[in-house]
């Protein structure tokens, strides 16, 4: 996809003092040149969000990276969580494209002094949900 910008003729800057909110607004248009692939769910989960859920928290884990989404480097991935004692997890990678069980081989999960590790590396270009669980 090519994706084109044009820079705005007119920049308008706002102000709102009402309880203390602020922000600038500026309008840009955006032209694309060719038509986008078509969009792609993301794979099922157990939740509807994305990231660290209750449970990290309840469990007292700390996610050692930002964000919920991943991009491989050559199909490599890694999600490390900081742990206050030991526990045990099992993971599972969920696609669209292919049976969770075909999956199962490619992740792994280590501990690594307090930090639990889950490695995981793709087959193929697709979107994966990696779902976490305590055992």
């Amino acid at each position: 996809m090519s994706v084109s910008s044009i820079s705005p003729q007119n920049c308008h800057w706002a102000l709102q003092t009402k309880e203390g909110v602020y922000g600038g607004v500026c309008e840009y248009e955006l032209i694309c040149e060719t038509t986008p692939p078509r969009p792609l769910p993301f794979p099922p989960c157990v939740h509807t969000s994305w990231g660290p859920g209750d449970s990290a928290a309840k469990y007292g884990l700390t996610p050692l990276q930002k964000g919920a989404i991943f991009c491989t480097v050559n199909g490599l991935a890694e999600v490390r969580f900081q742990m206050p004692k030991e526990l045990r997890f099992t993971a599972k990678v969920k696609s669209n494209d292919r049976d969770e069980k075909a999956l199962a081989g490619y992740i792994m999960n280590r501990v690594v002094g307090n930090n639990s590790v889950f490695t995981f590396r793709s087959a193929a270009s697709d979107r994966h949900c990696l779902n976490v669980v305590m055992i």
